[in-house]
């Protein structure tokens, strides 16, 4: 057991350095210049990400009408659906179980379970226990993964416009 002298626990002896006004005030006016330029860069960034969200759903949105006008069996990319899936939460800071890439696959469990196999060899997705629930596991791009889809999602913007 250790003991501690007197000295080492009262505050005698020691005084309250004086508050320099000036410092504080730079420092202040040095933090509100920082965060209004992260605001704003927060804010282009925002809108930059809002408009390709607008576009993953919509590429989402616009396969799944193929499905219905010409059957879901007709085309098949199950990978590039659940790509797309994955680049969405990651648009929208969510995390997304391997039972909802499945689903968003359009393909049958067994076959999405495969492709989800397949994605994470090739160092496309990786996958993270819930460390709350052993059972569910979620899914997430690599940064490759993301830098990519950004990337290719750039290039279809670009070419609608």
């Amino acid at each position: 057991m250790m003991h501690r002298s007197k000295q080492e626990t009262t505050w005698e002896g020691t005084l309250p350095q004086p508050i320099n006004l000036e410092s504080v005030r730079v420092e202040l006016e040095s933090l509100r210049l920082r965060l209004s330029l992260a605001e704003e860069n927060s804010s282009k960034t925002s809108e930059i990400d809002l408009a390709e969200t607008r576009l993953v759903r919509e590429i989402i949105r616009s396969r799944r009408r193929r499905d219905t006008q010409f059957g879901a069996n007709l085309f098949g990319e199950p990978a590039w659906d659940m790509l797309l899936e994955l680049y969405l939460a990651h648009l929208e800071q969510r995390r997304t179980t391997v039972s909802s890439a499945c689903r968003a696959s359009a393909s049958p469990q067994t076959t999405g379970l495969r492709w989800i196999r397949q994605l994470q060899t090739q160092g496309w997705i990786q996958r993270q226990s819930d460390p709350l629930d052993g059972r569910r596991v979620w899914l997430s791009l690599t940064d490759r993964a993301c830098a990519s889809m950004h990337h290719y999602l750039q290039l279809l913007a670009v070419k609608a416009a």
